[in-house]
């Protein structure tokens, strides 16, 4: 249904989130990845392919904050191609760790 992921190509890189949904998408739309009460993160079509459509974004500092503390689930929010809203649910659970070991890479 979705994949999600967060990294840099180079150390110096900020961090990208991308996002592959599958190809049932309506344009123009623009997905969102949201965390109730926090900032949400908007993201940019960037190219659709057989295995599904991707969208990508640079995320600011006090989104990645809300997600390492995040204590509850969030939800990937797009509009499909008959204009229905969908939301996937994503955990962030294991992100803070995951986000220092990324640190700690040469």
């Amino acid at each position: 249904m979705a994949e999600v992921a967060i990294g840099r190509i180079k150390k110096a890189d900020p961090l990208r989130v991308t996002v592959v949904l599958s190809m049932n998408v309506s344009f123009p739309s623009a997905p969102q990845v949201n965390l109730d009460g926090q900032p949400g993160l908007e993201l940019a079509w960037k190219r659709c392919l057989p295995n599904g459509c991707f969208a990508d974004a640079i995320p600011k500092d006090d989104v990645i904050r809300a997600w390492r503390a995040a204590r509850t689930t969030g939800r990937i929010e797009t509009t499909d191609a008959f204009g229905r809203n969908v939301v996937v649910t994503i955990s962030f659970r294991g992100l803070s760790q995951a986000l220092d070991a990324l640190n700690k890479e040469p």
